[in-house]
């Protein structure tokens, strides 16, 4: 059995080792791959960008854990979805929604309701319960439910001046990624001219396949593997060129604006 583990626990303490060692004590053989334990703190979008373009990689029957902030909502609960032969558990914290298909979503089961002390060491361990039920083939103790509502991965805003585009993320080379996927760029734009303003006075105007596709110390955009459009400086530092924050919890409330 395959365990993918996304979260926003950090890796400077042994929070993530002990959350494995739960893992690994609950299913026996299992091979646990860490997708990322630096998502910025409570950052579900972020997250739900991250699995989305992941999850796909593995064989089927995979099981992704995204445990990032379990326990922010104030019922906390439990629950698990599957979607082409994968199947997802998270906080049901909107994590989910923004990742699955809406029929999956709508199908989730909830597993488990928290009330204090909220312990993550339990949460994993009902995690590694749930999925010994999966691998044993058992029947999942589990009911339907219908995922809580939130807010889905925000969408491009569409103004007569410009498209505001939401920061999704800002990996470690300090590109930043935006939430306009490529689909949705070419109907804004429809063949017409565009460019990117940066806080050092560059203009992006075309879109690149590839980071050298510029001079070294010039920015770029690029559609990345998961569709999304991702501002890049060749050799430098995206973020740096946009005037953003090294704070990695105050990313997401930065903006990208398309002219055209």
């Amino acid at each position: 059995m395959i365990i993918t583990l996304l979260s926003d626990l950090g890796t400077k303490d042994a929070t993530v080792a002990i959350s494995k060692a739960t893992l690994l004590r609950l299913v026996a053989g299992a091979t646990i791959v860490d997708l990322s334990h630096h998502v910025a703190r409570a950052n579900w979008h972020e997250a739900a960008y991250m699995l989305r373009g992941v999850y796909s990689s593995f064989p089927l029957g995979t099981v992704h854990i995204a445990a990032v902030a379990p326990f922010a909502d104030p019922h906390p609960r439990m629950v698990m979805a599957e979607q082409n032969g994968h199947f997802f558990i998270s906080a049901d914290n909107g994590l989910l929604p923004a990742v699955l298909q809406p029929a999956a979503a709508s199908t989730a089961r909830l597993y488990q309701r928290y009330t204090k002390p909220y312990l993550l060491q339990n949460w994993m361990a009902d995690a590694g319960t749930l999925i010994n039920a999966l691998v044993q083939g058992g029947e999942l103790p589990s009911t339907g439910f219908s995922i809580a509502t939130y807010p889905a991965l925000p969408a491009p805003q569409v103004t007569p001046i410009n498209t505001v585009c939401r920061v999704l993320y800002a990996d470690r080379y300090q590109n930043v990624v935006v939430n306009i996927r490529e689909e949705e760029f070419y109907e804004i734009t429809n063949g017409k001219p565009f460019r990117i303003k940066t806080m050092k006075g560059r203009t992006i105007n075309s879109v690149s396949r590839h980071y050298t596709d510029v001079a070294t110390g010039e920015p770029l955009c690029r559609f990345n593997r998961s569709g999304y459009l991702e501002i890049a400086v060749n050799h430098g530092s995206a973020r740096e060129f946009l005037g953003f924050p090294a704070d990695d919890n105050d990313i997401e409330y930065q903006n990208v604006r398309i002219y055209v």
